[in-house]
């Protein structure tokens, strides 16, 4: 009776720990995949990807090798949102499931690499051009005394406040940046060299 209660504790232990073995190699198969998101290439996702329009409405920050993006309606979170299109046809996000479309924002950013972009406006020719756009001052129209609270808080939360428009493609959760307008002028586009 204990060599039997031996055979059968050792052979469930075996099963146990070839489970156990199974699944983290399935894990670690498909962590290193391409089905994985942090694996799909900006390649990829430039070549499958839905393309969408969002709006900016400034930056946030910026340095000598990258700015980052505020947009309108469209925002990164640490996990999953869904895409909506609005009644104007630019892109927003939300948390309610009212399409298939959605973007993981831990493997997102909104910070625009200046190595990954070629300059292609007429105002905005160099990253020093665009440079200095973003250090001067934001003008503030029909000052209003009642405003304080709004004119601090654009100044903590932008470094610089404009209007424009940004491209992007979206593909299995992962999206990249296409393309930057500034206004009416469209001052940066990702370069196609892969």
């Amino acid at each position: 009776m204990n060599v039997k209660r031996k055979k059968l504790m050792i052979k469930i232990s075996t099963s146990f720990f070839a489970l156990l073995l199974f699944v983290a190699a399935t894990l670690f198969i498909y962590a290193n995949s391409p089905l994985y998101p942090a694996n799909i290439t900006d390649k990829t996702i430039i070549e499958k990807g839905t393309e969408y329009t969002i709006k900016i409405r400034g930056i946030t920050e910026y340095d000598e090798n990258s700015f980052s993006l505020a947009m309108n309606g469209f925002y990164f979170t640490s996990g999953k949102s869904f895409v909506v299109v609005d009644d104007e046809g630019f892109a927003n996000t939300t948390d309610s499931e009212e399409s298939g479309v959605y973007v993981l924002g831990k493997f997102n950013s909104a910070d625009i690499i200046y190595d990954k972009y070629i300059f292609c406006g007429q105002k905005y020719k160099t990253q020093e051009e665009i440079e200095a756009f973003f250090d001067t001052p934001d003008p503030i129209y029909n000052f209003d005394f009642d405003k304080i609270s709004y004119y601090i808080s654009d100044i903590i939360q932008y470094e610089k406040k404009f209007y424009g428009t940004a491209t992007l493609k979206l593909y299995k959760g992962r999206c990249v940046i296409t393309s930057v307008s500034i206004g009416d002028e469209k001052v940066l586009e990702y370069k196609n060299s892969f």
